[in-house]
């Protein structure tokens, strides 16, 4: 509920601080069952939360980058190269196709 992957600065370690397990855990798990690193798991979260911003009405004139910012990257280039390897498309690409 409180969506920690939005927080720009999260690491496996905070992470697994806040659920008060090592962080050697969190990632065993996410290796293991999702089959997935750290980083591609919380770039789903992310890209999701990107998605539903760049679908809002409220959200329209915000800038590309803005919209990453809000989701939780912390650069351009790590926002447009994970939307782009999830969604097969760039921001921008589907900002014009759901508007």
């Amino acid at each position: 509920d409180n969506q920690p992957y939005l927080n720009t600065d999260l690491s496996l370690k905070t992470l697994a601080e806040q659920i008060k397990v090592s962080p050697h855990h969190p990632s065993q798990v996410l290796n293991s069952k999702l089959e997935k690193t750290y980083y591609e798991w919380i770039a789903t979260y992310r890209i999701e939360a990107a998605k539903s911003l760049l679908q809002s009405k409220e959200h329209h004139h915000y800038k590309l980058e803005e919209i990453g910012r809000l989701s939780g990257f912390n650069s351009r280039s790590a926002f447009y190269k994970a939307f782009k390897k999830m969604e097969n498309c760039t921001p921008a690409e589907f900002r014009a196709k759901t508007a």
